[in-house]
């Protein structure tokens, strides 16, 4: 038997056009991980939700205005289209910081497989191996090489790649310390501050009274995380690892060359 083994995309024909005797694809070691796993920080974010009543903190009253900031506010001055007049609140709830949990890099993809074919065509005692292939002699998978031909290739017609990942995911944040202080501002530029209030991710909402005729409008807000901001999270495997395997057909073809 002739043998050529190269990529899929270079496999030739047989000698003078003959029909191969078989096409396989080798057997071969693959790697057992997919890749390295790894973990952002948990990211402490200030509240984007804040609220003022017409009534103390103490009256049990539903807000009448809302303070909705983007989603993406990240603390900074931020003052919506309209203020809250002087006249229309007198208490203002401010809300704690929220923790962003650590978030695990995506799932991998396994390692690629070999794009090696072989293909066997028959040999013609009487001509030279064709340039590419080498000889070898075939017998049943579970047959042993003799000494003439020690090298042993096996090959299967078919394979089906069922292997996938293991997903990457983080363990809790080892330190985790998120603490905003919120400033309430009179103008839109954020300099003429009249309230402030701190709060730690843990802690309820604080609720402060304005009695009149002390407060101004209510214009404007800023927040600013108190250091460290965020907690490191470690994978809860350091690399993402194969699952399932590559499964193989019959038939399978031996082959030993020298």
């Amino acid at each position: 038997m002739w043998l050529w083994t190269g990529d899929e995309m270079e496999m030739p024909p047989c000698p003078d056009g003959a029909e191969p005797a078989w096409d396989g694809w080798p057997y071969e070691d693959l790697s057992p991980e997919c890749g390295e796993c790894t973990c952002t920080p948990a990211v402490c974010k200030p509240s984007t939700a804040y609220e003022s009543f017409s009534a103390a903190c103490k009256e049990e009253t539903d807000p009448t205005n809302h303070v909705d900031l983007p989603e993406s506010w990240d603390g900074a001055c931020f003052a919506p289209p309209f203020p809250v007049p002087t006249l229309s609140y007198a208490s203002i709830l401010y809300r704690p910081p929220v923790v962003v949990p650590c978030e695990a890099s995506p799932t991998p993809e396994p390692p690629a497989l070999s794009t090696e074919r072989a293909r066997a065509c028959r040999a013609d005692t009487e001509l030279a191996t064709p340039s590419g292939f080498l000889s070898c002699m075939t017998s049943t998978v579970d047959a042993a090489c003799p000494a003439e031909f020690p090298v042993r290739r096996v090959f299967s017609e078919h394979r089906f790649d069922h292997r996938r990942c293991s997903p990457c995911e983080c363990e809790p944040p080892s330190e985790l310390h998120c603490t905003v202080h919120i400033t309430a501002y009179a103008d839109r530029a954020c300099e003429q501050a009249f309230d402030s209030a701190t709060l730690s991710f843990t802690d309820d909402t604080v609720c402060h009274d304005f009695p009149s005729p002390s407060r101004p409008d209510f214009t404007a807000l800023r927040a600013e995380p108190t250091p460290p901001i965020a907690g490191a999270c470690a994978p809860v495997q350091r690399r993402s690892v194969v699952v399932d395997i590559v499964a193989r057909s019959p038939p399978e073809f031996l082959c030993c060359a020298r």
